[in-house]
């Protein structure tokens, strides 16, 4: 119905389940695993977000859903939230400080096969375009009209960034107090 309205259809991806996700119960070794043992968690705080293995099973399951909604409702783009510090900069200690990377980067080609073309991400991609306005980085001087905090501006990242490799219990609260 969506289209016949004139309008498109998308999906928000995140690169990360809840960490009480049913399939991460079912397949917890598509979970990733940082260097301290602890889930991977991308810099939120442990045992809210597990970041996933996408070199494992988890990305095929993840594109067949996709194609199923493509071919039933017509998905038209999809949003990949968290791509940088949950999804491509990852690295899974469990398997000999396996990288992220190179799966994510398939799995962006994955959707792209299914027939996805427009996909855009959260943070910071070589692959993709940000939907993340990433250059908005002061809110005085755009009256705060787009100003995103966190993850999407490189000055989240500075002084910090062991938030782009592994989990540490920061948030962006902590880092804002710190930075004033």
């Amino acid at each position: 119905k969506a289209h016949a309205l004139g309008l498109e259809v998308g999906h928000w991806v995140g690169m990360h389940l809840a960490y009480s996700a049913p399939i991460l119960q079912e397949h917890p070794e598509w979970a990733l695993t940082g260097f301290n043992t602890l889930s991977f968690s991308g810099g939120y705080p442990n045992f809210c977000v597990r970041g996933i293995n996408f070199d494992t099973p988890v990305r095929q399951w993840i594109v067949n859903d996709l194609k199923a909604w493509k071919e039933e409702g017509g998905l038209d783009y999809i949003w990949l939230d968290s791509f940088a510090n949950l999804g491509a900069l990852a690295v899974d200690y469990s398997r000999d400080a396996q990288p992220n990377a190179i799966a994510c980067a398939q799995f962006i080609a994955d959707i792209q096969g299914i027939g996805i073309r427009d996909i855009a991400v959260e943070g910071m991609s070589p692959f993709v375009m940000s939907g993340a306005h990433i250059m908005d980085v002061d809110p005085a001087k755009h009256g705060g009209v787009q100003w995103i905090a966190g993850q999407n501006v490189w000055a989240w990242y500075d002084g910090n960034e062991d938030l782009l490799v592994d989990q540490q219990p920061r948030t962006c609260l902590l880092y804002t107090s710190r930075r004033g």
